[in-house]
């Protein structure tokens, strides 16, 4: 393969279209699904699961102007505090 990127560069291409990249580094890390605080207030809902709905994470992006109950494993303190300043709460979903 000498010469990949340099003088054979438009036959690898050519030939060979998927040979760059096939090597590389992947997260092995489980990736949680999050959803803002914005987002629930367009649900329209005073008590929202999160849990059952698929997600595992709020985040405090967007406005809350009503009071709302979330269930959810972990939130961040921002979308904790909006809540809260809404008058409505977060708790902790039981069982995982």
């Amino acid at each position: 393969m000498g010469g990949g990127h340099k003088h054979k560069f438009s036959l690898i291409t050519t030939y060979m279209p998927d040979h760059y990249g096939y090597k590389g580094f992947y997260s092995t890390g489980k990736k949680v699904d999050t959803i803002n605080v914005g987002d629930l207030e367009r649900m329209g809902e005073s008590e929202i699961d999160l849990k059952k709905l698929g997600y595992g994470k709020l985040l405090g992006k967007g406005r809350v102007t009503k009071a709302i109950v979330v269930t959810v494993d972990s939130c961040s303190a921002q979308a904790k505090e909006k809540i809260e300043k809404a008058g409505g709460r977060v708790e902790a979903a039981k069982g995982n």
